[in-house]
């Protein structure tokens, strides 16, 4: 008998421990055999009770767990217990940046949340497309528009450009591995203008700094 049980998309550093109670019959004393689709070594653990009455699967995956398609499977080897097979599938993606734009003579200040499981992240003008793959394992990321800037940093000031433009950036966060990117998350829209600022002077106290 085959089982499955699909754990749906999980947060890139979000460690989980889900408890699923289920009529599987009878896996027995049996370890899991762990496997990951895409590159690395899986971390879902599989703890199973054979106790409670329907048994109880206790999933556990770790905040280190990259983006990418996970699948674990447990196999029955119970002496005399017909063959049973548990399979559990799990996607893990990446968060998504939250930018913010910060104006300033010639300059804009980027600044977003760091992301866990980021390879770079890729400053555009305008919002990338990623496309997944038909297997879902990797995708296709297309800059569109300019891109400005490629940082490992969770900022990044954009300087000489011209007082009173607008400016629009966006901030892609990418996993790669192998070459390939596995998963991309672009951030919202932010937007500013450079302008000169003028330090106000406290006239009350400036016959005692001689700006007058």
């Amino acid at each position: 008998t085959d089982y499955t049980l699909d754990l749906g998309t999980i947060i890139c550093g979000n460690p989980i421990t889900q408890q699923v109670q289920h009529q599987f019959y009878n896996l027995g004393d049996s370890k899991p055999m762990i496997s990951k689709i895409e590159g690395g070594d899986a971390e879902i653990v599989l703890t199973y009770d054979a106790i409670n009455t329907p048994e109880q699967v206790t999933i556990t995956m770790a905040n280190t767990v990259l983006p990418g398609k996970y699948t674990a499977q447990w196999k029955s080897a119970a002496t005399g217990a017909p063959d049973a097979t548990l399979n559990v599938n799990a996607k893990v993606e990446l968060a998504t940046p939250i930018l913010a734009a910060i104006p300033a003579n010639n300059a804009v200040g980027l600044q977003w949340n760091a992301i866990t499981g980021a390879t770079k992240y890729y400053i555009t003008d305008k919002a990338p497309t990623f496309i997944l793959a038909d297997d879902g394992k990797y995708g296709t990321l297309t800059i569109n528009g300019t891109k400005i800037a490629e940082t490992t940093n969770a900022w990044y000031n954009h300087e000489n450009l011209d007082n009173g433009t607008a400016y629009t950036y966006y901030v892609t966060v990418v996993h790669e591995r192998d070459g390939k990117v596995i998963d991309a998350k672009t951030s919202n829209l932010a937007t500013a203008t450079p302008a000169y600022v003028v330090n106000e002077i406290n006239w009350s106290n400036a016959e005692h700094t001689g700006l007058y």
